[in-house]
């Protein structure tokens, strides 16, 4: 499994490099692609780092510093693709939603994480009290963008939201399945890229 995970590690840098290389020698450059292009290349730097330095280790901080960054990497690149599809403007209170959200999520795949691993004894209830708090607030953002008129943001992020919680209560009922803890991860880095995207998509002249 060790070899699987250093070859896909490889494959993704290697990958990452030349994405970044095309970013850099379009012309005219565009700041929105090139920029992700380049948190993609430090992250996964970053995670190779990490890796290097600590081999093997099991402790909660190599787990959350694999975590956030595989879900930080997989959130830029799907806003990335986001973006090159051409993600709508929005105002600026809708987009400042989304960036703290955003974070909201992430540190909620974090405690997800350690509650699963068993590094923290408050981490599952710290995990259910912010979801609690951050699936109706997510749903809420996502009305917003649909009476912005953002139908296929909108009913994207409120998708993610739902299968979020639904496959959350699948992985509790069935002690944390592998199928459905992986599947309930991939709802949620598609969620952070999906209010990623948002966050960065601001009309110019936008209302606050």
């Amino acid at each position: 499994m060790r070899g699987v995970h250093r070859a896909a590690a490889t494959v993704t840098l290697v990958l990452v490099a030349g994405l970044v290389v095309l970013a850099l020698r379009e012309r005219p450059r565009r700041r929105e692609v090139a920029l992700p292009a380049l948190a993609l290349l430090g992250l996964a730097l970053g995670l190779a780092a990490l890796g290097i330095v600590t081999p093997g280790s099991r402790t909660a901080g190599v787990l959350l510093g694999n975590l956030v960054g595989g879900f930080a990497m997989l959130a830029v690149a799907g806003c990335l693709a986001l973006r090159l599809r051409g993600v709508p403007a929005l105002e600026r209170s809708v987009a400042r939603q989304a960036r703290v959200l955003c974070g909201l999520w992430l540190a909620q795949a974090a405690l997800g994480a350690l509650s699963g691993a068993g590094l923290l004894r408050l981490a599952p209830q710290l995990h259910l009290v912010l979801a609690a708090v951050v699936l109706p607030w997510t749903l809420s953002l996502a009305l917003q963008v649909l009476r912005a008129g953002r139908r296929g943001s909108g009913f994207a992020l409120a998708g993610m939201c739902v299968a979020q919680a639904l496959l959350g209560f699948v992985a509790a009922a069935q002690d944390a399945a592998l199928a459905a803890v992986v599947l309930h991860n991939a709802a949620a880095a598609l969620g952070i890229a999906q209010l990623l995207a948002l966050a960065g998509a601001v009309a110019p002249g936008a209302r606050t």
